[in-house]
């Protein structure tokens, strides 16, 4: 497992073994779709399978607004530090 955080304090902790998992090529090739359900759905799957479904209202209680609301793109803006934390850490996607 490869534990870290963000710049923003988000604790997270994931399988360094992501990069090699099927399912996020899959989710990520949704996310570069011209389809925008596809992108939805793709962007879900990503972050659901990169963090966990049991880490996801941790990450939404971190980017929410005083509002209440969770910004897709705080939620991108987190994904996207902890994709680029990950090859830094994981000695098989060093190599």
């Amino acid at each position: 497992m490869i534990r870290g955080k963000t710049s923003t304090g988000f604790k997270f902790a994931v399988n360094e073994n992501i990069a090699n998992d099927f399912r996020f090529i899959q989710a990520f090739r949704k996310t570069k779709s011209k389809n925008a359900d596809d992108q939805l759905v793709g962007t879900y799957d990503l972050v659901e399978l990169v963090i966990g479904s049991a880490n996801m209202e941790n990450l939404f209680k971190h980017v929410e607004d005083k509002d209440g609301t969770v910004s897709t793109e705080k939620i991108m803006n987190e994904l996207t530090e902890i994709l680029k934390i990950i090859p830094e850490k994981s000695k098989p996607l060093k190599n």
